[in-house]
């Protein structure tokens, strides 16, 4: 559907094929505003001039999409040589990306799409991955292949993310370009900017910036009535309900930008409020309809993470107006006139929180040059000023920054793609109109150099070292990339000095190809950057190990959860049927959130509990710790050498790993002798590594339903005293063994276990608390209590008894009754469409 769309846009935005002279007489009508052919052009320089040959918009759109193709494919093919086909980069591409398009892709084609016990402790796969992947048209294009094809295509997947970015960004371009190549080198230069090259570590990202042009353009119909009165909306709607679904985060700053976009570009105010209120009121009900037509889908997405701890926290105090870190200036600065930096690492300006914020929006070759020559060249504020000032004042002040993110207090500059757009548009327009803004791209590049090179200068300035020795290298904080940088911003002045002073003068063809030039050795840069950062030693290991491994356990057909060094959170989404407490993602249930808070262990993006708490590893059943060999992490150390971690025996060594087993593990679904309330154990004093033992002694309930589970059994006594010995805690995971159930089978809807109660009792099972589980024991409905902070509990009587849990992702059905109330709010929309054509019709005749 999207790319019917996407053809459509082409097609309808210029449908007759233009030339520059065609274009130059209508250059009134359009913005930017193109100045006049320059009539003093000098014999040597008319060649710069020459018509186009005519170019319709798709073709062009499709030139774009092959050259950016190409030019991905071209910096990837040597660094996938030397990886036998599989394309490693760096940091969470590795340990996110590569696993989660692995474990997703196999899921859904064994027709899993309700419940993943593969990732963390359990969750919805529409709440896990619609922030990653599971929205997107590029990761379904990837089940048309093997399960196997996966690694091999990552790149040839990016590719294609890069290829429709040009492509999209061509569309939205020729709109308001007089000529093809401006829009092909403008659209070029988006698709290769610093900051797609900086996100490139958050493979995702792409999905939602490669189609963002085309919802601008779709945005821009809205506004613009036919001959017979007629609009464009149903592109709008469609584009609002695919864009939410592909990314709902980059939803919500895309919403911000276009009424940014829309007060500072498309509003008339010539026309009057009305004609402005009657225009928002249009946007409103349109994009309103669109996303009540996602539902369906977003809505079990919304609500799996309304309790994320990053969600929860809000910019507060001078953090509003003010941003913590005195740099941060200095940063935005540096990664829009440099080349930024990879999100992970800072090379130089101490930005803590700033690392994986997304900062970026370096234009190959021009840098800003571009911007500012329009700026110089076009006197007073229009359409396209107005927009990129407003932006400026987005990005420097905090809390309208935070509206992109909806007020997150985490600092993110992930936003900076859509007003890079028009940038990358505005240095098109400079690079058509080369020869009579030619001046004013000079001082654009001077303006370049200088700042350029004071930036350069700031990694040089004197400070102290870790040891407190005075170093003219002491405020760098990655030494060798922004050695890097430097190397390529020099080489990149050269180059910008060489077309400002000949290049521009040359053909057309000299101009492109001077261009595509910069933009390969852009995205090589970016590129390599983040691959050397993981050595061939590493690399080999990881495709052996995770890749193309197998696991290391041999499964013996009963549920149980294994533990990894933090080295490598995400490999067991590369083995079959392999359940491991440590993960490495965001979107996990907000009751796994509450478990770990509760036991006061940090989680924000990776789940990996500390080696004290030997409680937690007992009743999250966690039977194997599994260390790397080829790569052991010094600050973890050896399991040999972890007192806390004693109970546990080396079993077996394979592909590299050694293999532990917990002589404390408790099998999944068990029952206790004894309760105690939230507020008794909140209220212990004494570390929470002593009451971690606890919860192998006794089920941990709310006040509220503390009366049902009296009923039957005992309520314990707990002070800082009576804190369980290592012995008695080995002796209570024993009499919790003893009372597990007899059979235990995860299953995409649930699970079903079978227990032989000696009398009446609560059974645990430490999967995490969601409204969508529905109870039965031997076919009955019963209640579900939410215990030890975030897991379930069902009542079951004394005997033998099958229990069952179904599962509906939470907020299906409301969501459904969304979508199909969006689908009536379209089909309203579009009979008064149809009304007003009709009506414009009946006015002509």
């Amino acid at each position: 559907m999207w790319y019917l769309f996407f053809m459509e846009n082409l097609t309808d935005t210029v449908k007759e094929e233009i030339t520059q002279e065609e274009a130059a007489a209508t250059a009134e009508a359009r913005a930017p505003e193109a100045p006049a052919p320059n009539a003093t052009v000098d014999a040597k320089e008319t060649v710069a001039l020459k018509p186009e040959k005519p170019i319709s918009v798709a073709r062009g759109a499709f030139r774009a999409f092959i050259i950016a193709f190409l030019i991905f494919a071209a910096v990837a093919i040597p660094s996938l040589v030397m990886t036998k086909g599989v394309w490693i980069y760096y940091g969470d591409f590795n340990v996110q990306q590569i696993p989660f398009y692995n474990h997703l892709h196999s899921a859904l084609r064994s027709g899993k799409y309700l419940y993943d016990w593969g990732t963390d402790l359990g969750g919805s796969y529409v709440g896990c991955y619609s922030f990653y992947i599971l929205g997107s048209p590029f990761f379904w294009l990837t089940l048309l292949f093997s399960d196997g094809a996966i690694p091999y295509i990552m790149a040839w997947v990016t590719a294609l993310k890069y290829a429709v970015m040009a492509a999209t960004a061509y569309a939205f371009m020729r709109r308001h370009l007089r000529t093809h190549m401006g829009a092909l080198l403008g659209s070029l230069m988006f698709a290769f900017a610093g900051y797609q090259g900086a996100v490139l570590v958050y493979n995702h990202f792409h999905d939602a910036v490669a189609l963002f042009p085309l919802f601008l353009c779709t945005f821009e119909d809205l506004f613009k009535a036919r001959e017979n009165g007629r609009r464009r909306v149903a592109g709008f709607v469609l584009m609002c309900t695919l864009m939410l679904i592909i990314n709902y985060y980059f939803f919500v700053g895309q919403c911000v930008f276009l009424v940014i976009y829309y007060f500072a570009v498309i509003a008339d105010y010539k026309k009057g409020w009305k004609s402005v209120l009657a225009d928002v009121a249009r946007a409103f009900f349109g994009g309103l309809a669109g996303i009540l037509m996602a539902g369906a889908y977003i809505l079990p997405a919304v609500y799996y993470t309304m309790g994320n701890s990053r969600l929860s926290q809000v910019l507060l105090g001078y953090d509003l107006v003010a941003y913590s870190e005195p740099t941060m200036f200095l940063g935005i600065v540096k990664n829009v006139f440099m080349l930024p930096d990879v999100s992970g690492l800072n090379s130089m300006l101490n930005q803590s929180f700033s690392r994986v914020s997304g900062i970026g929006a370096y234009i190959p070759l021009f840098s800003m040059s571009g911007v500012i020559a329009y700026f110089l060249y076009n006197k007073g504020w229009d359409k396209w000023k107005r927009l990129c000032g407003v932006c400026c004042v987005f990005a420097l002040v905090p809390v309208l920054n935070a509206l992109f993110s909806a007020l997150n207090s985490e600092y993110y500059a992930r936003w900076y793609y859509m007003p890079l757009l028009a940038m990358a548009m505005l240095t098109g327009w400079a690079a058509e109109n080369r020869e009579e803004a030619a001046a004013e791209v000079r001082k654009g590049a001077i303006t370049v150099m200088v700042v350029s090179a004071v930036i350069a200068l700031m990694g040089v300035l004197p400070a102290q070292d870790e040891d407190g020795k005075l170093t003219v290298l002491g405020a760098l904080k990655n030494y060798e990339q922004l050695i890097s940088e430097i190397v390529f911003t020099l080489v990149m002045v050269f180059f910008l000095y060489m077309y400002v002073t000949r290049i521009y003068k040359k053909s057309t063809r000299v101009v492109t190809a001077y261009v595509i030039g910069a933009c390969v050795l852009t995205a090589a840069t970016m590129f390599y950057t983040g691959t050397v950062l993981v050595d061939g030693e590493r690399k080999a290991d990881f495709l052996e190990q995770a890749v193309f491994g197998e696991s290391p356990i041999e499964p013996d057909g009963t549920f149980y959860r294994i533990e990894t060094d933090e080295d490598f959170y995400n490999y067991p989404m590369f083995w079959d049927d392999v359940h491991s407490i440590t993960s490495f993602i965001s979107t996990i249930p907000d009751s796994t959130f509450s478990f770990y808070k509760a036991m006061e262990i940090p989680r924000k993006v990776t789940s990996h509990p500390y080696t004290t708490r030997i409680g937690a590893r007992a009743i999250l059943s966690a039977r194997y710790f599994i260390t790397n060999n080829m790569h052991s992490i010094e600050h973890i150390g050896h399991i040999e050498d972890m007192a806390e971690l004693k109970d546990y025996e080396l079993v077996g060594e394979k592909n590299g790993f050694n293999i532990y087993e917990n002589s404390n593990y408790i099998p999944m679904g068990f029952s206790y002798d004894g309760y105690i309330t939230e507020a008794e154990f909140e209220g212990i004093e004494t570390t929470a590594q002593s009451k971690d033992r606890l919860l192998a002694k006794y089920l941990i309930v709310s006040a509220e339903d503390e009366a049902a589970v009296a009923e039957v059994l005992e309520h314990g006594i707990v002070s800082e005293y009576s804190m369980p010995s290592i012995k008695t805690f080995e002796s209570n995971c024993e009499a919790r063994r003893q009372s597990a159930c007899t059979e235990f089978v995860a299953s995409d809807a649930g699970f079903t276990a079978r227990a032989s109660m000696a009398k009446e009792n609560y059974v645990f099972f430490s999967v995490p608390y969601e409204d969508g589980f529905t109870a039965y024991v031997d076919g009955s409905e019963t209640s579900i209590i939410k215990a030890t902070y975030g897991f379930m509990a069902v009542r079951v009587p004394e005997g033998e008894h099958t229990i069952e849990f179904k599962y509906v992702p939470s907020g299906l059905k409301t969501g459904i009754y969304m979508s199909i109330a969006g689908l009536l709010l379209f089909a309203i929309i579009l009979i008064k469409n149809r009304l007003t054509l009709n009506a414009g019709c009946d006015k002509v005749s």
